[in-house]
């Protein structure tokens, strides 16, 4: 459905599913690995795609360096609060928390913003407004408490935030006349470990998305991504989502290339047996 205007690369996209990839077909992804990146793909422009956390990680916080030269930069922590009667409201021990964000309702416990980051939301805010988990844009306004132009402590949550999101349908019923859509703090509820119990996490409800790891993009669209399709691609069919999530070639330049894992198969023998029992269900039909 991305790419139904683009039969060239979806032709592509089939063959490299199964892993039958044709020698011209090759020859058009390493012509998008000559694409400099520069313009609508230069640093901080398009979103990167990589295979592995830690390059994620390391690409992100290389852009927030970047972007506090020239936008003041805030450290955000979440607001951790017990649940269990005899310590209600009290900050729980670093130790007892989960070091895994998925375990503390995908809500982070630190982050570091400014003006013009790009974030991605983690959470279903309003589905039928578009604003779910997926959807991105950049930071353009800090609101903080009691009408404060800054950040008092380092740390201290902001009321909200406001972002300008990539697709300009999302948040269309309460954008505001700059067509930024706000973004207050979310509340999770998890369990703490070492048996303290129960322990409430406030915290804006966002990630940092200039880039992204594959995982993270399943069921997002994009409309140009700069792609690492190298030697740390592991999971079988990575390739296949990293490339399906942008609408057109034309949208994808390609930052690292390694042949060998478009030309093996993407995907267990099974699930290829599965994708072909359903399409035989639906020529039947």
């Amino acid at each position: 459905m991305r790419q139904q205007n683009d039969v060239e690369f979806i032709e592509l996209l089939n063959n490299l599913r199964v892993g039958e990839l044709t020698t011209s077909q090759l020859q058009l992804l390493c012509e998008r690995r000559r694409i400099p990146l520069t313009g609508d793909f230069a640093d901080g422009v398009a979103v990167r795609i990589y295979p592995t956390v830690k390059q994620v990680d390391d690409y992100n916080d290389l852009m927030t360096t970047e972007n506090s030269k020239v936008h003041k930069t805030y450290a955000i922590t979440a607001v951790d609060e017990s649940r269990e009667v005899a310590t209600y409201g009290k900050t729980p021990p670093p130790n007892v928390i989960p070091r895994n964000v998925n375990s503390c309702g995908g809500l982070l416990s630190t982050l570091k913003l400014a003006e013009e980051s790009r974030v991605m939301l983690r959470r279903n805010i309003s589905v039928s407004d578009g604003l779910v988990n997926g959807a991105m844009g950049i930071v353009k306004k800090f609101k903080w408490p009691a009408l404060r132009r800054e950040q008092i402590e380092e740390g201290e949550l902001p009321e909200s935030v406001f972002i300008q999101f990539d697709d300009e349908t999302i948040g269309s019923r309460i954008k505001d006349e700059n067509g930024w859509v706000q973004i207050t703090p979310t509340v999770a509820t998890f369990q703490a470990t070492k048996g303290y119990g129960d322990v409430e996490r406030r915290m804006l409800p966002l990630i940092l998305s200039w880039a992204v790891t594959v995982h993270k993009l399943q069921g997002t669209t994009l409309e140009k991504a700069v792609i690492d399709l190298g030697k740390k691609n592991f999971a079988k069919g990575q390739v296949y989502v990293a490339l399906s999530r942008v609408k057109t070639l034309e949208g994808i330049a390609l930052s690292d290339l390694d042949a060998n894992k478009l030309l093996s198969r993407p995907h267990d023998e099974r699930a290829l047996q599965e994708m072909t029992r359903l399409r035989n269900l639906n020529s039947v039909s």
